[in-house]
């Protein structure tokens, strides 16, 4: 992953933060989820509890990496 696709991933998590409405959080959720789908990434999962969204992501070739929001 590059410095701008990292900046952009700290970016919506920043967004994902302060946010505390369901609906924005379920929107980045999917950008993020649909960004790491389309740069070949195997996104195994995403869950929404709350405020806290769990996306994990496979990255093939490296272990398994967990984002916690």
């Amino acid at each position: 992953m590059d410095m701008d696709r990292q900046l952009s991933v700290k970016f919506f998590t920043n967004i994902i933060m302060v946010s505390s409405n369901a609906i924005a959080v379920t929107f980045v959720n999917w950008i993020v989820t649909k960004t790491l789908s389309a740069e070949g990434y195997g996104v195994r999962a995403t869950q929404t509890t709350g405020r806290k969204t769990y996306l994990s992501v496979d990255f093939s070739a490296n272990p398994l990496f967990i984002y916690s929001y």
